[in-house]
């Protein structure tokens, strides 16, 4: 077992240790000051994030000149085992995983106040949502590079019997490891499932917010959960990069409760009707209320994903053609009939329509795009020569 897998396991077994002699941290402890020394090395600097257990903050290693992110409990929260439980899910989860799309868990401790922090990787870049909110709808090209090294992240952790539950564009990365090379990293196991752990197998997840990517067995029977449901939320991940906005957009709870468990979502092609029909399918398949009507896997979704990405760039699209018309290339067309398979019911023509930025693909992209592409397709089984 190599030190991050060892960190995320003795730091699992502290947390229960806690909770079985009731020492929880004291409210009111939990707040570190700008400039504070944490266990003797890490300098502690700005809060650059907060989610439902934690927060984060800028800090150094001074010993060995490091930028590093510092978790910590939320001080109004600390009290409550169940978060407490759910940081420890987090150390586990991710001293599970050793996925070069995952964030790293790289120390753990706690203070002479009782307080637990988790020492990560410090990440700089943005999350998807934010580049939503600025892009709105993104090349399918695009938005498939960014969604295969998710995929790439859950299929090592289905492999190990973890499933995320909380798969949302707040929640996947985009981060600047070094410069031109952005990397996707997939962020918040806090309320990971592990499947070999029976009593927490027939709770449902709470905490988890609104239910826009849950997913219908979530909702309905949470005993039924597995890797499938991390498949829906990735269908609804990549709807929304694809149109701009959710095909739950602008529900009430209730209504959106009813559709996820009785459906149908409506179907991408109409709201992109420029989208390659194959890629449509892919999604569709994904949304599918019944598990067993979804890809089995994130490595099956990966390959019908493939001859969507970057590696696999269609030819540009002659001016004022649309690649659902028939403005594709030859080869586009043989490696789609893969991903086509994964809809029996997809639709067999296509229609005209003008895509995120004029055409499906302008051969080549922005200097940003082919570095992002670099990075995300390594999951992929597409030729490399990296």
């Amino acid at each position: 077992m190599d030190m991050h897998a060892r960190v995320g396991d003795e730091l699992s077994r502290h947390f229960q240790r806690t909770l079985q002699k009731g020492e929880l941290p004291i409210a009111g402890q939990a707040l570190l000051a700008p400039g504070a020394l944490v266990a003797e090395r890490y300098r502690v600097g700005r809060i650059i994030g907060a989610g439902g257990t934690g927060i984060v903050y800028e800090a150094q290693h001074i010993r060995l000149n490091r930028p590093v992110a510092l978790k910590v409990i939320r001080p109004d929260i600390v009290r409550n085992s169940s978060v407490w439980r759910r940081f420890s899910r987090e150390a586990r989860a991710l001293g599970a995983l050793h996925n070069k799309h995952v964030v790293r868990i790289l120390d753990y401790g706690t203070l002479d106040s009782g307080l637990t922090y988790l020492v990560m990787d410090r990440l700089e870049g943005s999350d998807l949502r934010r580049l939503l909110q600025a892009e709105g709808a993104l090349p399918p090209q695009r938005a498939v590079d960014y969604v295969i090294p998710v995929c790439s992240a859950l299929a090592d952790a289905h492999r190990v019997n973890i499933v995320h539950r909380d798969i949302k564009p707040e929640h996947i990365f985009l981060a600047e490891i070094r410069a031109c090379e952005p990397t996707i990293k997939l962020l918040d196991f806090g309320v990971a499932l592990f499947l070999d752990d029976v009593a927490q197998c027939t709770l449902i997840a709470r905490g988890m917010g609104p239910p826009l990517y849950l997913s219908p067995e979530q909702l309905e029977n949470p005993s039924a959960v597995d890797q499938r449901t991390d498949l829906w939320a990735v269908g609804l991940l990549l709807y929304e990069l694809l149109a701009g906005r959710s095909p739950l957009a602008g529900l009430s709870a209730s209504q959106t409760y009813l559709k996820i468990v009785q459906g149908p979502l409506p179907r991408i092609e109409q709201l992109c009707p420029w989208l390659p029909v194959e890629l449509g399918a892919v999604v569709h398949r994904c949304l599918q209320i019944d598990p067993a009507q979804r890809p089995q896997g994130a490595d099956e979704l990966i390959l019908a994903l493939e001859p969507f990405c970057s590696r696999h760039a269609p030819t540009p699209a002659p001016a004022g053609q649309s690649y659902a018309d028939g403005g594709e290339s030859a080869a586009l067309r043989e490696t789609g009939r893969a991903a086509a398979q994964l809809a029996s019911d997809a639709p067999t023509s296509g229609t005209t329509g003008t895509a995120p930025g004029g055409s499906y693909s302008d051969g080549q992209g922005s200097s940003t795009t082919r570095c992002i592409a670099r990075a995300a397709c390594a999951p992929c089984r597409c030729a490399s020569s990296k």
